[in-house]
């Protein structure tokens, strides 16, 4: 079977697993690694929680959208529509955003004329949405 209708299959199952009102079968066999990501996750907090380091605070305020859901949950219309509302109050958002799908790695501008391949499926149709938004 290609890679890719492996990867299709496996996302369907675990979607499937995931929506569940109960634990499945799958799910009770997957929670001992949920465990173990849970007390790394947490040895990884441990320093800010003891208060052993101090947490770093952006000079701006900061809104980071998010969530499980990895595409065509509504993040990038609801990015849109903080910069323009914002943007209608008088601040000037800047948007920073990885990018699904980029092939570079280095921070880029995104310009009118910006290729989709570099930037990733989200910024340019955000940008393009939302004028003078700085991406």
């Amino acid at each position: 079977m290609p890679p890719r209708q492996v990867d299709r299959g496996l996302q369907a199952l675990l979607l499937r697993t995931w929506w569940q009102p109960r634990r499945s079968p799958l799910a009770w066999l997957l929670w001992p690694l949920s465990a173990l990501f849970g007390l790394l996750a947490a040895a990884v907090r441990l320093p800010w929680t003891l208060g052993w380091r101090k947490p770093w605070r952006a000079p701006v305020p900061v809104v980071v959208v998010g969530n499980l859901i990895v595409g065509g949950a509504g993040k990038t219309p609801t990015v849109i529509a903080l910069v323009q509302a914002l943007g209608a109050l008088g601040y000037r958002p800047g948007v920073i955003s990885r990018g699904y799908g980029r092939r570079r790695t280095e921070p880029q501008a995104v310009r009118p004329d910006s290729r989709m391949p570099k930037l990733g499926l989200a910024p340019k149709p955000a940008w393009r949405d939302a004028s003078g938004l700085s991406l």
